[in-house]
């Protein structure tokens, strides 16, 4: 598929609700830390008028903005009629996506039902994002300052800077973040907030494919529609200075799951043999400094051994060298022990796993694991 297809097609899909996940019943949160330097938003234009100075019929959307002529982004009131776009479950999380290892059970997840309206894969990609916006006041500011900064970046896109109205959603964002627990779930949950949410994701993921001329040759019908690409994507235009951890089965494989390291611009793929590996090295404590001095001194020690005795002092090595052909991995290791996870049973505990967007067996639809724990202690969420 050609990369103006993908575009398309993003714009003209189904709206959908961001599932929130925020603070507790009755409390309200401070007002964001930061004041953002943007523009107002271009006057919005007739949807024939905006759309003109586009030549390819193929980069215009169906999109309607005279829908949202009644609303004001700080006033709940206008935001429409109440829906319901992702609910809490009694379905158990399912087994094959268990990751036992790293506390990833049914006993410590439950699931929550994204309606399959066609645009469950972008909900959960926003929504990974929002969520921990919607609880971390430094990541929410941090979304906040990047939405004029994205804004500007893809202004000279076709049709962009109409389709994406970033003070608008700057407005929207903050009047959520500031809704106590069940004000913020009934607002995300009116179908005004859900179609402006939905189009103004789907318009920025768009807009950076468009953009990003290294991948276009790479986008296929799978690729658009993966999860995994529209997440790390949110999260590296949003929020790129917390780099956010994303975990998730890939395309229902119970032997493969993603993670992006915190702190590193890197991905890592959990295949079986990675899995495996990460697993046995995981609570033996290796110090990767060490390791590799370790190495280092006894390839010198061969080095300077006559011929004779190399054999016999690689042997006595040998533990050393097989440790260092992981080097990599150790060093993933020492990061998620930094961040908490100080035994492998406690990866699941990390901040950054309170929520975990998967899909399901047959590949189509995606839905959402929430953390017991997460959500019992401090998020209501679906009743």
């Amino acid at each position: 598929m050609k990369l103006f297809k993908l575009s398309y097609l993003l714009l003209l899909l189904p709206s959908c609700v961001p599932l929130s996940i925020s603070k507790g019943e009755g409390e309200t949160k401070n007002n964001s830390s930061i004041t953002p330097t943007i523009e107002n938003d271009p006057p919005l234009l007739s949807d024939s008028e905006r759309q003109k100075d586009i030549t390819d019929p193929d980069l215009k959307d169906n999109f309607s903005f005279d829908q949202f002529k009644s609303v004001n982004w700080s006033d709940t009131k206008t935001f429409g009629t109440p829906g319901s776009y992702a609910k809490k479950t009694n379905n158990p999380m399912p087994e094959k996506l268990e990751q036992k290892n790293f506390g990833i059970t049914k006993d410590n997840y439950e699931v929550i039902d994204i309606k399959g309206d066609g645009s469950c894969f972008m909900r959960a990609s926003f929504n990974a994002v929002l969520h921990r916006a919607f609880n971390n006041q430094s990541i929410f500011d941090e979304v906040i300052k990047n939405i004029p900064i994205v804004a500007k970046k893809y202004e000279n896109i076709p049709g962009f800077s109409q389709r994406f109205r970033a003070k608008d959603l700057i407005t929207l964002l903050t009047t959520l973040n500031n809704l106590s627990e069940s004000e913020q779930l009934k607002a995300l949950n009116t179908d005004k907030v859900d179609t402006f949410l939905n189009y103004s994701f789907r318009s920025l993921f768009a807009a950076r494919k468009n953009s990003n001329k290294d991948i276009k040759e790479l986008l296929d019908v799978n690729e658009w529609g993966d999860v995994r690409r529209a997440m790390f994507d949110f999260q590296e235009m949003l929020v790129p200075q917390h780099n956010l951890a994303l975990l998730f089965p890939q395309k229902g494989l119970e032997d493969q799951f993603f993670i992006k390291i915190p702190g590193e611009n890197k991905k890592i793929e959990f295949t079986k043999d990675y899995r495996k590996k990460f697993i046995e090295l995981y609570d033996q404590n290796i110090d990767s400094k060490k390791l590799e001095e370790d190495d280092k001194k006894a390839k010198e020690e061969i080095n300077k051994a006559p011929n004779e005795q190399k054999t016999a002092i690689a042997n006595k090595h040998a533990n050393i060298f097989e440790q260092n052909k992981h080097l990599g991995i150790i060093k993933n290791i020492e990061v998620f022990k930094e961040k908490g996870a100080k035994k492998l049973e406690d990866f699941y505990k990390l901040e950054e796993m309170s929520i975990l967007p998967y899909r399901t067996a047959g590949g189509n639809h995606v839905q959402i694991l929430i953390r017991k724990e997460q959500k019992s202690k401090k998020n209501k969420i679906l009743t």
